[in-house]
């Protein structure tokens, strides 16, 4: 007598392995586009501040080599100033390239001339 066994070929349905992989790919999708679609307010003002930091550095370079971008006590024709550049009599130049005008006027909030010098304020409006 021959005893067979019938095995079945006709699962439905997912394992608990294959629904644990589909969760992880699921949520490694998410946590990757979750920053796309959130825009916060401390994105753009870190971004603000982060250009108003590389202006002051880029205005404290400028004038260690002679070339003084600062006018009067006024932000925005210095800022103005650095967007356009200018060169120190070693040939060295300064510009802060790649930094459009609404950029440098958003970091203008995080900025002040005091003593003659470019100065970064940590909150803005100061």
């Amino acid at each position: 007598m021959r005893t067979t066994i019938k095995h079945a070929t006709n699962q439905r349905g997912f394992t608990l392995v294959d629904s644990a992989v589909a969760l992880a790919i699921m949520g490694c999708v998410l946590c990757l586009l979750v920053p796309l679609f959130y825009h916060g307010e401390g994105v753009g003002e870190a971004h603000a501040r982060r250009n108003a930091q590389a202006l002051c550095s880029i205005c404290f370079e400028a004038q260690r080599a002679g070339v003084n971008f600062v006018v009067g006590s006024e932000v925005d024709s210095t800022l103005q100033n650095l967007l356009r550049g200018g060169e120190a009599s070693s040939g060295r130049s300064f510009k802060a390239t790649g930094m459009t005008g609404e950029e440098a006027a958003a970091a203008a909030n995080y900025l002040r001339v005091e003593g003659g010098n470019l100065i970064v304020s940590l909150s803005s409006g100061s």
